[in-house]
Order: structure tokens, then sequence, then C-alpha cells
């Protein structure tokens, strides 16, 4: 026994070199780039951060890292119940939600009034701002899972305080500061979820038919007698997709939808990978061509954030141009400036838990449009 319990012991000690022998690998997708290893050198050897280096090194880069993880992950989940990152939670009926966003769930964002109220002024001043200019305006909120399906979050909502989330202060502050151009989505797939899934079970994001419900709203907003016609048409494939909460549970929860879509475009396509900005987001520009028979909407600028991502796919072909940014990337280069004052189109999105982060600035916004503001004399 004594000997058996010994080479066990010696067979652990030596199974990562032999792993690492035999390419042993399992791939674990994370949100992080893994250590590098420590410049090697004796100079090195004295400084006091090399064996802490070389430890997360080591940590990263362990050949059973992975299969450990998954392990680990695969217990908590299907034995215990419980998530193995602080970042997901486990509703009802295989349901999962970010955790970030059951505040709003909750309806205890009582803090968020006086933010909410300064942004409904900031976007109630650019709408005027770019109306005056001859442009239009679209403000778009891409609805939290659980504002759509909180009957899965499995919670209960909090019985004290304001019982609003800072989309419902919003949503009272448009009284005092109206946003014309605002589509509100959530009422709209709430409605459609009635008939088909509107959001991924195990992912944050709605799936390809949410993502089309919004596209069509956008577009009948812009275009209410032709917006079916600008609507790209559709048939029902079958996909696969990497879930990103499963992913942070370090599941492998690839999941195949039979709701996306296969888009085909009723005019010619082309794209334009344009010049990233610093955080190394990309700027992408769409053009299309308009024909006597199949007029499309003018140049537009896209600010969106991950949800609008998926939306771009059904909108990328229904206007001349379609500068596409990341929302919170607005007026940022010179290219941005640019493309603002070329369009005619301002479409802004964000998801419902970044309001407080949004970024809205009329006065820049004026002064970019300067030249279409300024009174011209008469001819």
């Amino acid at each position: 026994m004594r000997r058996f319990v010994i080479g066990v012991f010696l067979l652990l000690l030596v199974s990562p070199f032999f792993g690492w022998l035999l390419d042993l690998h399992v791939e674990l997708k994370e949100n992080r780039f893994p250590a590098k290893a420590p410049e090697l050198a004796l100079s090195k050897l004295m400084e006091r951060e090399f064996f802490p280096q070389l430890e997360r090194f080591f940590d990263d880069h362990f050949v059973f890292r992975a299969w450990l993880i998954k392990t680990k992950s695969w217990i908590d989940y299907y034995v215990f119940r419980t998530p193995s990152s602080p970042l997901v939670h486990l509703g009802t009926d295989g349901w999962l939600y970010f955790r970030e966003t059951l505040h709003s769930y909750r309806k205890d964002e009582c803090d968020a009034r006086d933010a909410m109220w300064d942004l409904a002024r900031r976007l109630h001043t650019l709408e005027r701002v770019l109306l005056v200019s001859g442009r239009q305006f679209v403000f778009m909120v891409a609805p939290e899972k659980s504002t759509i399906y909180p009957e899965y979050v499995g919670l209960p909502r909090s019985r004290s305080g304001c019982k609003k989330s800072r989309y419902d202060f919003l949503l009272e502050a448009f009284a005092d500061y109206p946003v014309m151009n605002f589509v509100r989505l959530d009422t709209i797939l709430v409605q459609a979820k009635k008939e088909r899934e509107v959001y991924y079970r195990t992912d944050t994001h709605w799936n390809s038919l949410g993502s089309l419900i919004a596209s069509g709203a956008l577009l009948r907003h812009l275009s209410p007698s032709r917006w079916m016609e600008l609507l790209p048409d559709t048939k029902p494939s079958t996909a696969s997709r990497i879930a990103d909460l499963a992913q942070m549970l370090a599941l492998d929860f690839t999941v195949t939808v039979e709701d996306a879509e296969t888009v085909l475009y009723r005019t010619p396509v082309k794209v334009e990978g344009r010049k990233q900005l610093m955080n190394r987001r990309p700027r992408l520009r769409y053009t299309a061509t308009s024909t006597p028979k199949m007029p499309l909407l003018p140049r537009a600028v896209f600010y969106h954030d991950s949800f609008g991502a998926e939306l771009t796919k059904f909108i990328l072909g229904s206007f001349e141009q379609l500068d596409v940014y990341w929302t919170y990337d607005m007026l940022e280069t010179p290219e941005a400036v640019e493309d603002l004052r070329s369009s005619r189109i301002v479409v802004v999105e964000v998801v419902e838990r970044n309001l407080a982060d949004l970024t809205v600035n009329p006065s820049a916004v004026a002064v970019v449009l300067a030249d279409d503001l300024a009174p011209h004399p008469p001819r």
C-alpha cells in the first residue's frame, strides 16, 4: 500500500511533464490574455517581481489547468447548482443572467434618479441640435434579459425603497425632457416573446429574432411607409453560438440556434474595414447601391454596443452609407467627427445597464455641426 501511494504521488509529480510532451490541450475561453513568461537572465533572478511572474506564468500554462477548471465548473453547476463565476446568476429552467443586471430586475436603483434626469435633459438637447441641423435622430435602449424575461430569474424583488430601475426613471424623465424619436423596444419584445423566444437562455443578448424585431422597429420609425422594403429578406437557418454567460462558467454550452437568420440584402453591399480607435474596437463602413426601384435611406452614423452589433447585420443594406461606431466612442477621432458631419441620420443605441455610462455632449455636437446650425443669409 505504501509503495502504491508513493507511486501515485510520483505519477502526479511527473504528469505535467508528460502532458506537455503529448501536447494535451483543452480550450478554455477567457476574457483575458494568459501571463507571459518572464525574461530568463541572471540579472532578472535578483529582481523582486521575477518569481511572482514565473508563478503566474506557470499557473496560466499548467497543462491540466483547463481540465481542472472545467471539471470544477461542471460539478458546481450540475451537482451543487451554484455558479463558478460571481458574474453569473443561475435562474430557473436553465436560464442564466448577468448578475450586474439584477439591480434593474430588483427595482432598487433609487440612487440613479438624478443621473437619469440629467441624461434625459442631454438627450433632449442633443435631439434639438440634430433636428435643427437637418438630421434625423433615433435613440434606443436595448432591454436587459431580466426586463423581458423576469419570470425565470428566480429571485424576490425589493419590497422597500423606490421600486424603480434606472430605465424606469429615464422613462419618467422623458415627461419633463421629451425625446420625440425614442424607439421603445421593451414593450415590443415583451409582446413578441409570446410567440417565440427573443433572447438566448445562456447568453446576455437577444437572439437573431429579437435583433430582427429591433431592426424592424428602427426602420419603421425612420420610414413608416417603406420599412418592410428596407428590411432584408431572411430565411430560417441554424448556427452554433458560444453563449457568453456559459463561457463565464467555463461550461460547453455551445448551442445550435434555429432562429438564426440568413440575410439576403435587396441591393449589393460593400463593407470597408477602417482605422481602429484607441480602445481597439473596429469601425466599419457599409455602402449600398440605391436604385430608382429601391431607394435607400440617406447616409447614417450608428453608435451601438454589443446588442446593436447583432442588429447591424439587418440594417446595413438599408442605407446608402452606414458608419458604425461603438456607442462610447462618439467624436473620439477626426474620422468620427467627419462622419457625423456627413450623416443625415444619427442613431444611438445603449444597453439598459449602461445608461448611467452613456456620454452625451450636445455642446460638442453643436460645435461639430456649427456650419449647419448657423443662420444663412438670404439669397
